[in-house]
């Protein structure tokens, strides 16, 4: 009989009585008796088995033992010991017990090991004698520990066992274990199938490496549940660079079939250790397709967030390349670049270029010039872009900053088109996200109160549109917006008007959202109608004209400058048709009272002046009617000051209401007749200085450059000019700009006429004085004039000419008209 082995203090432990049958046969077995005599304790309470010297001290005894015992000779020995053995781990309990950590017994000199040694079963596995033997039984066990698990029970025991299995200091047969190993892939359930594979190269020798890799790539086409696993275990296995390459390849082969789940893992895989693989990552952007729009909504009651985790698992794994390997940064920016059609952009593009912007600070211009050289040529259309936030939003949000940022690189550009991208990225941003990121978008939008007119003017037509389309959701930024209050005098009158009717809308349509808002607008109108801002508080007080406003100001020049802005809003967007039907009663009645009088038989009198009717429209009729314009200025001259704004406003109302958009015949054109015009002024009186007649003056609407298509002269009334800017109020910033440059560049050709007709005038003078250039008559008044025209007209092409628009894709057949219809002579 085997003797008992005291502990390393001389003690003998208290036996437990439910245990006495299993340590009686446990005693009586070669398994338990070599073990004991070894220094290994095996516990029957549910506690850690002891050893009581150095594990290394503890294998050199057990191999003495075995092929010395005096009744098993060696080999007899081995196989007695694995029947003990396997009668021991029968149970899952005593199993889990020998593939944990032993402890070390208190006082022995292993304490130095920190406690604890490897497992009994780990202890055996690095025994040569016992690995071939080992490997087979627990091979056994684990199969029907893992349909066990799969039947509900303990999840963890196959994991401890391969655990166990992995980086054993020796294998005896390496190809007999690797053998098994795949042996027990085949036959194992496709839930322990993915630990089996994490495993397998820490189990298997280098040399087996290769067929492994090849069991796994078959595994990988015939079980798609696998795919990450297996391209998790691939890069541990070592390959040949050739090995590696052949691998990759299969599973490039397999990129639109996998699974969005997938998609992160199998991406990782090829971009490992991928360096300058420009093909590689072409191939790669062609391939992955991530979900479109339509696939979102049908997961609408599903689990959309799951696809925007894969989404970002998979950029994150993108970015991690970039990291590992800076190259790859350059290689997928050269893949963007490098499309162009027939191939189109995909939602996967934009989201990589800004993953490609946020990774790399140092390189963000590059990714700035790629971007705006792909929106300028039209293939990053915004058909892209609206489907890019339809269908990933939520992975767009972890973006917020950089879309942030690329969206103003984009609306400060001078093109159009780019310009254009940047505030439907804003829109976009806006409409697509909520809370916290939609404030963002909000946030982005009111810094560019500091840069350039035209960016702010483009920031304010998106907050237009947005205010007129999705009124509620601005609403809640109301507080942001009024910010631009405080720089309300910096602004310039298109832009304050444009400030001025977002911030109405809100106060009239979503007055609980924006309740100080209208209160604010209130205090600002009095604020500037009583100060020295008189046309910005008449800006104010016509967009809050839906707030039901009123300045309470009617001097001429607030009446004039509200005429205009009034006039401007009801030819951009209208005002409801009782309110357009009353302003033109009340102001057609009060045109005719104030400006219109019938004409008697005979030509008007007066007695200060005489008087002559000018500029007829038509043949003299019977009922004819004129402007009274001397006797007004002789009796109020302050009244001509709405003269122009109140017709204009008219006009405006007439296109409003006729069908296609010209003034109809109800009686506004009536008006369009001969007026009494006074004669030039004595010579003993000065001329009358225009700059001090801004009020009086507005811009002439594009329609009525037609005239140049008409033969005109030059009177003595065209000798003064108008300094300074800005004169009235704008309506020409109301028209989009390719409208306008249309509409100029159908002008060219009577510009052209007139510049030619002007150059031939001071050919024929410089010709009669023989080709004298300062001859006489050179300098005089008239061709002073006609050389300020003729400056003129060059300005006027200069300037359509440098427009960036031209040079867009879209705008090609207008640069081809343009330089058609631009005739100069030799000499212009």
């Amino acid at each position: 009989m085997p003797h008992k082995r005291p502990s390393c203090d001389g003690s003998t432990g208290p036996e437990l009585s439910q245990t006495e049958r299993k340590k009686k046969k446990l005693d009586e077995s070669l398994f338990g008796e070599v073990l004991l005599q070894s220094g290994f304790i095996l516990n029957f309470s549910n506690e850690p088995y002891t050893l009581e010297t150095d594990q290394a001290l503890f294998q050199k005894r057990l191999r003495k033992a075995l092929r010395s015992h005096p009744v098993h000779g060696y080999p007899a020995s081995v196989k007695e010991f694995m029947r003990g053995l396997d009668d021991h781990i029968s149970s899952n309990g005593q199993l889990r017990w020998s593939l944990l950590y032993t402890q070390t017994a208190a006082g022995c000199a292993a304490a130095a090991r920190a406690g604890h040694q490897d497992s009994l079963l780990r202890l055996l596995l690095n025994m040569d004698e016992l690995q071939a033997p080992l490997v087979t039984l627990m091979v056994e066990r684990l199969l029907e520990v893992a349909y066990s698990v799969s039947s509900g029970e303990d999840h963890s025991l196959p994991r401890l066992i391969l655990a166990n299995l992995q980086r054993l200091d020796r294998l005896a047969d390496a190809g007999a274990v690797s053998q098994k190993m795949l042996e027990l892939l085949q036959g194992a359930p496709p839930e322990v199938q993915n630990d089996i594979i994490t495993f397998l190269p820490e189990i298997v020798d280098d040399a087996s490496h290769p067929k492994v890799a090849e069991e796994l790539c078959k595994l990988f086409y015939s079980s798609p549940d696998l795919s990450v696993a297996i391209l998790d275990s691939l890069p541990g296995l070592s390959l040949s660079p050739q090995a590696l390459l052949d691998v990759k390849h299969s599973v490039q082969k397999t990129l639109q079939a996998a699974r969005p789940e997938h998609l992160p893992v199998v991406v990782k895989f090829l971009l490992e250790d991928a360096g300058r693989a420009e093909e590689l990552i072409a191939d790669l952007r062609r391939r992955v397709r991530l979900g479109r729009p339509t696939d979102l909504l049908s997961q609408r009651h599903g689990a959309p967030d799951d696809s925007a985790n894969h989404e970002m698992a998979l950029l994150q794994n993108v970015r991690f390349a970039f990291q590992v390997d800076k190259r790859q940064h350059m290689s997928w920016l050269k893949a963007l670049d490098a499309v162009c059609p027939p191939e189109v952009h995909h939602p996967l593009d934009v989201l990589l270029l800004l993953q490609l912007h946020d990774t790399a600070p140092a390189r963000q211009r590059l990714v700035e010039a790629v971007l705006r050289k792909k929106v300028r040529a039209g293939h990053f259309s915004r058909a892209v872009l609206r489907d890019t936030f339809a269908a990933h939003a939520q992975t767009l949000k972890q973006f917020i900053s950089t879309l942030r940022r690329l969206a103003a690189f984009l609306l400060r550009c001078s093109e159009p088109s780019l310009s254009d991208y940047g505030a439907e990225i804003y829109r976009l941003g806006f409409v697509s996200f909520s809370g916290y990121h939609q404030q963002e978008m909000v946030i982005g939008l009111l810094s560019h109160s500091s840069d350039p007119p035209a960016t702010r003017q483009a920031a304010l037509r998106l907050f237009q549109t947005l205010a007129e389309h999705n009124t509620d959701a601005l609403a809640r930024y109301s507080g942001f917006l009024k910010s631009w209050l405080d720089l309300l005098d910096q602004l310039t009158l298109p832009e304050a008007r444009q400030l001025m009717e977002v911030l109405s809308t809100l106060a009239f349509r979503a007055p609980q959202e924006a309740a100080s808002v209208g209160d604010e607008l209130r205090l600002l109108v009095h604020k500037q109608l009583a100060s020295s801002y008189k046309r910005l508080g008449v800006i104010s007080v016509l967009m809050a004209i839906k707030c039901r406003q009123n300045s309470g100001d009617t001097s001429t020049t607030t009446v004039s400058s509200g005429d205009s802005q009034l006039g401007s809003l009801v030819w951009r967007a209208g005002l409801d048709a009782k309110i357009e039907n009353w302003i033109c009663d009340q102001l057609m009645d009060e045109f005719q009272e104030t400006f219109v009088v019938d004409l008697p038989d005979s030509e008007p009198q007066c007695d200060a002046l005489q008087l002559a009717l000018k500029h007829g429209l038509e043949e003299p009729t019977v009922g004819e009617i004129a402007l009274n314009i001397m006797p007004i200025v002789l009796e109020s001259g302050e009244r001509l000051v709405t003269l122009c704004a109140h017709f204009r406003l008219l006009r405006m109302k007439g296109k409003a209401k006729s069908p296609n958009g010209t003034l109809n015949q109800s009686g506004l054109t009536q008006l369009e007749k001969p007026t009494a015009e006074e004669r030039p002024p004595a010579p003993e009186e000065p001329g009358p200085q225009l700059s001090g007649y801004r009020p009086f003056l507005r811009e002439l609407d594009m329609d009525v450059y037609k005239l140049l298509y008409r033969r005109l002269s030059l009177t003595d009334n065209t000798s003064e000019e108008v300094s300074g800017c800005c004169l009235g109020f704008a309506h020409l910033d109301l028209l989009p700009e390719a409208s306008v440059a249309r509409q100029a560049v159908t002008l060219l050709k009577p510009l052209s006429l007139i510049a030619d007709t002007i150059v031939g005038m001071f050919r024929s003078q410089i010709a009669d004085n023989d080709g004298v250039l300062d001859g006489p008559g050179m300098f005089g008044e008239e061709p002073s004039r006609l050389a300020g025209c003729l400056s003129a007209v060059y300005r006027i092409v200069a300037l359509l000419l440098s427009w960036p628009g031209l040079a867009e894709p879209d705008n090609q057949q207008l640069a081809h008209d343009a330089v058609a219809n631009l005739r100069l002579s030799d000499g212009g």
